[in-house]
């Protein structure tokens, strides 16, 4: 046992050591290393190492959906496998109990995996940081939204919070069609000294229905008008990659945009052709690129950030540093304005989506430090001594694991669930978004609960007979 339980320690030591960083930091524009910054992992991520892992390694996929769901089918035939080569007879015949237990092995896996998507989901787990290495950089997110979304599922305390334990200086809201949003998200900001300072925006579709963002001003009305194209250069606009097409791109920058995002955390799978199209329009007319989050509250792990350059912009108090970020977007300085993400965000390669756990694992293991991969270590010994604790006790070690993995998803669904449903502010609007995730998370929750505690109580009544029987 000790020999396979350190199978993977090993392998992750092995891909830790290998001269690659496949992580990055990179500039979203040409992949090469960004420049004056560096990634960092809370030590706080390092401790719980392995429940963070599967979704360190999905999340630093080029298309985090497409790696889950390629990974949910190879679990659901590698759970099933196994299961039918536990029953195969010696004279080459399958047991009557074979198809049963090839579903049960397959729907268990299936569930446990499902359960921890939904709970790196909605649980904010540790992730990476932006740590400035250049005094002149200042870091901001461009995107993001708050209750005042529809669709958001956070409070602006709390979206500050993880926005500060990220790395940025400065946020932009950027409340879908709702101006009235974005400012009462904004003062909540202003009240906060150690929080990263903020500034106003909003999220609409323009007449060819591509979405922009209107940043660091809001229009008069919910909707796109003349006024955004009027006087530009004091009023920055910058277009989304996400849904538009290349003549979208073109349209977009002759109508005098300020800018497009070239990578987007919450929509990374940009068409190569759009990208290209971005690239060529950006270079042509001196438009600025930029990297946002677009965070709604799903999840706590991080890829984008942008990157401001101006003398001393580091040291600046917060309120100078949101003025030098929208000065350099009106201004278009494009070679100071750098759009960073961590790995490439994109659409991923056919062998990438086909063998998605190994693409994962790779990378996932080349990244770690040897903190992470030393928290490996310790952890395996770990897992091996309770292993044998419930060995010894005649316990299966599996199912005690299983319903443990099943406690703590559930405990963290049901209560970010419980604090979906129960969030309002002044002002706000309810979403259906918030109050039908919230039902879902407690919904799961509960689910995974009875599933936790239904497996512990069989197995100590199984323990209970085999006592009963031996005495």
């Amino acid at each position: 046992m000790a020999t396979r339980v350190a199978v993977l320690p090993l392998l992750l030591t092995v891909l830790a050591l290998l001269p690659a960083e496949p992580q990055g930091p990179f500039d979203a524009r040409s992949y090469q290393p960004a420049t004056g910054v560096e990634l960092d992992f809370p030590l706080a991520g390092a401790l719980i190492e392995p429940l963070l892992a599967p979704g360190m390694a999905l999340a630093g996929e080029p298309d985090v959906r497409v790696a889950t769901c390629s990974t949910l089918v190879w679990l659901l035939l590698l759970a099933g496998g196994a299961a039918l080569y536990r029953h195969w007879r010696p004279e080459r015949r399958l047991e009557a109990a074979a198809l049963p237990a090839v579903l049960r092995a397959s729907f268990l896996a299936a569930g446990l995996f499902l359960a921890y998507i939904a709970f790196t989901l909605l649980v904010p787990l540790p992730g990476w940081s932006l740590k400035v290495t250049d005094p002149d950089l200042i870091v901001a997110d461009l995107q993001t939204h708050t209750l005042y979304s529809h669709d958001g599922l956070v409070t602006p305390a709390q979206n500050l919070a993880l926005h500060r334990a990220r790395g940025f200086d400065v946020v932009a809201f950027t409340e879908h069609n709702n101006p009235a949003g974005a400012e009462a998200a904004t003062a909540y900001a202003h009240n906060d000294a150690t929080a990263p300072y903020a500034i106003v925006g909003t999220e609409v579709r323009e007449p060819g229905q591509a979405f922009v963002l209107a940043l660091g001003w809001l229009p008069t009305e919910r909707k796109w008008t003349p006024q955004w194209l009027h006087d530009l250069d004091r009023k920055p606009v910058v277009a989304l990659a996400w849904r538009v097409s290349v003549t979208d791109v073109h349209r977009l920058a002759a109508a005098g945009l300020s800018g497009f995002e070239i990578a987007n955390g919450g929509h990374p799978n940009i068409p190569l052709p759009v990208r290209e199209a971005i690239l060529s329009e950006a270079q042509q007319r001196n438009l600025v690129l930029v990297a946002s989050s677009d965070w709604h509250g799903w999840s706590g792990f991080w890829r984008t950030w942008t990157t401001i350059r101006t003398p001393g912009g580091g040291q600046l108090p917060r309120a100078e540093q949101a003025r030098e970020v929208i000065k350099a977007l009106q201004q278009r300085r494009s070679d100071d304005i750098q759009p960073v993400v961590a790995g490439y965000l994109g659409p991923p390669s056919l062998l990438q989506t086909l063998f998605a756990p190994a693409s994962a694992l790779l990378r996932y293991g080349m990244e770690l430090s040897p903190l992470r991969v030393v928290a490996w270590w310790l952890w395996s010994g770990v897992f091996l001594l309770l292993w044998k604790i419930l060995q010894r006790n005649e316990l299966r070690p599996g199912a005690i694991f299983s319903a443990a993995a099943l406690g703590v998803f559930g405990t963290g669904l049901a209560v970010q669930g419980g604090r979906l449903l129960s969030l309002t502010l002044p002002g706000m609007t309810a979403g259906a978004t918030l109050t039908e995730v919230g039902l879902w998370g407690v919904t799961l929750g509960g689910v995974a609960l009875l599933a936790a505690a239904f497996t512990l109580i069989r197995e100590l009544r199984l323990r209970v007979r085999k006592i009963r029987t031996s005495g």
